[in-house]
Formats: structure tokens, sequence, C-alpha cells
């Protein structure tokens, strides 16, 4: 990643190409956020592939200097496409300069919308970065439609019916102050790892050890204990009615976290890059229901340039496509709590 930075040196400290600039060791060093003997062999390294000539300061108060014998612009666009293609977005965009990272974005997807795509993939752009993504950490409506779709609930509430049903659930009964669970056989994470009651436990103590807004309500639980791999036993004198409903809160939702801290979901979606210009949804090979109609969904973080990316989106704002409506759709409601003006 050094010899990419220092090439970023090379192209925004302002040398020209064919002139000896001084230079000192020290601004390259701090550039490259590096030893100076790292920086000496990045310096190295760029003369023998003759990227630049390089001389050293002799005697006391002259500088080394620098000549740049060729443009570095096009080694970097075609790194950070590279990087795009591989998903290190944020690696790949801190090759771009700031004013060109929106057009670069605009540029690298829309080559895909210009060809035949064996994946069917929803792109959406959005005026900032996701959140967290954690469930019992999730408090913007944004995150919480993410939310649904990466991870699942004991139970879940089913809009067109209006009543309850089983997710992670095979069976439940509710006697007095005990909701009695029975999970799902061959349930799954995102990785293939199986889910069992010891994980929905492990989400529950989770919830409850953060401070989490809706811990409030999980800590009238009495008991919350494991009977069997799949048998779950939970009870509240306070909160007896509410049990079932408290299954399906999202703040429940089951996820585990990696040793790197990156999140293993159980939902039909997969978390597969979430940076701050791009949260990028795969859908699950093990989820337990059916799978869904698109391959991912990304969601672009595109500031005050999202307007510039709606011709290569499948939805965008009335306010930001004032004058191409005609080859919308306009629609209202997209989803519980999600309004937009126009679908494509």
């Amino acid at each position: 990643m050094r010899y990419w930075l220092a090439l970023v040196f090379l192209r925004d400290f302002g040398f020209e190409i064919g002139r000896w600039t001084p230079i000192s060791l020290d601004d390259v060093t701090k550039a490259l956020n590096c030893t100076r003997r790292n920086a000496q062999l990045v310096i190295k390294r760029l003369v023998e592939e003759s990227i630049i000539d390089w001389k050293p300061g002799v005697g006391r108060g002259n500088l080394p200097q620098l000549l740049l014998k060729e443009s570095v612009h096009t080694a970097l666009i075609e790194q950070a496409k590279f990087w795009m293609n591989e998903g290190k977005a944020d690696q790949a965009l801190n090759l771009i300069r700031s004013k060109d990272r929106a057009q670069f974005i605009a540029e690298f997807v829309s080559q895909y919308q210009q060809q035949d795509n064996a994946q069917d993939i929803l792109q959406i752009p959005f005026y900032r970065a996701t959140h967290s993504l954690i469930p019992y950490e999730i408090s913007r409506r944004t995150e919480q439609h993410i939310a649904d779709y990466l991870y699942a609930s004991v139970l879940r509430f089913n809009r067109d019916t209006g009543q309850l049903e089983g997710d992670l659930a095979q069976t439940w009964e509710h006697t007095g102050d005990t909701l009695k669970v029975r999970l799902r056989k061959s349930l799954k994470f995102w990785d293939g790892s199986a889910l069992t009651a010891f994980d929905v436990k492990e989400a529950y103590e989770s919830l409850i050890s953060s401070n989490s807004v809706s811990r409030g309500l999980f800590i009238l639980i009495d008991e919350f204990s494991v009977v069997d791999e799949y048998t779950l036993r939970i009870r509240s004198k306070r909160l007896s009615h509410y049990l079932p409903s408290l299954m399906a809160h999202g703040a429940l939702s089951v996820s585990k976290l990696n040793s790197d801290g990156s999140i293993v979901g159980s939902g039909a979606f997969r978390l597969a890059e979430q940076t701050n210009y791009r949260t990028l949804l795969t859908a699950s090979p093990h989820y337990h229901g059916y799978r869904p109609w698109l391959d991912g969904v990304e969601i672009w973080n595109m500031g005050l340039s999202a307007k510039d990316f709606q011709m290569h989106c499948d939805i965008v704002h009335g306010s930001s496509a004032p004058d191409i409506a005609d080859e919308f759709t306009q629609v209202q409601q997209w989803g519980r709590g999600l309004c937009l003006r126009l679908f494509k």
C-alpha cells in the first residue's frame, strides 16, 4: 500500500515531469505514514522502475531532489479499478482525488449497467454512509430496513396478516408468564456454521450487556434459558403478555461477531462489505427461507453528487430527477417506512 501512497504523493505534491524538485525525506515519510527506512525502500523501488530519479542532499541545509520521469495518473486509476473489482472500495478511493471520487464511482458502476450481467444487483444512491449494522446498536430507520434482510429473529411480524409467525422458530407455546420456543432444525449463519438455541441466548446476553436503547425492555425478562439445542424457555412476570412480540424485536435479531469484529448474520442477505462509500448485500446461500429474487443490493454514498449517479440506479428520489420523471414510475411507498418518489 505504501507504494501506491507514494504515487499519490507524486501526483498531488506538485512535481513537474522532467524537473528536479527539492524534497525532504521527512515529507515523504509523513506522506507514507512509515519510518524513514521504509520511505527509502519505496524511493529505491520507484527509481528502479524508472518512475523517478533521486539525488541525496549533499552538505548541510541541502535537501534531496526528486525528478518525476512520467505521469502516475493512469497507474493510479487502473489500480483503483482493480481494487474496486475486488470489493476493496476504501483502498481504491484513497487513490482518487476527493473531488473526483463521485465521478469515479459513477463511471465504475455504469460499466455494469451497459453490459449484460448474470447477476441481478439493485443499486441505490444514498446521501450518507450507513452506520452500525450490529442489531442491538441500530437506532436509525435506514439501518433497520437493511437489518431486516440481514438477520433473522425468533419470531417475525407478518405485515399482510398482522400476526406473528415463526422465523427461526418452528413452533412456540405461550402459557402464562412463560414462552417455550422450538427452533427449526439445520439453521445456519451466513458462513454455513450451525445456529442453535445457544446462539439465540448469546444474542440476548449481548443485548443485555450493551448500551442499546432497547435494553430496558429486555432486562424485564426473568429467565432466558436453553432447554436443549433446539429449545428455549423465556419467562417474564412483568411483560408476560408481550413476550412473543419481544421475540420479533429487531434488537434481538440473531448474529455473531468474528474475532476481527466482522458481523455474521442469519438473514436472507449477508453483509459482504460496508465502507464509507458502499454497503453491499449479497444473497445468503444458507438462509432457511425463500431465496431472494435479487442477487445483491448496493447502497452507494454519493453525498451531494447523488444526482450525477441517478441514471445508473434503479431507484432515485424525485427531487434528484425532476427532468427525467417520464422515465420512472412514481410511487409513494416502497416497503414499510421507506418513502420514495420514483421507481425505474
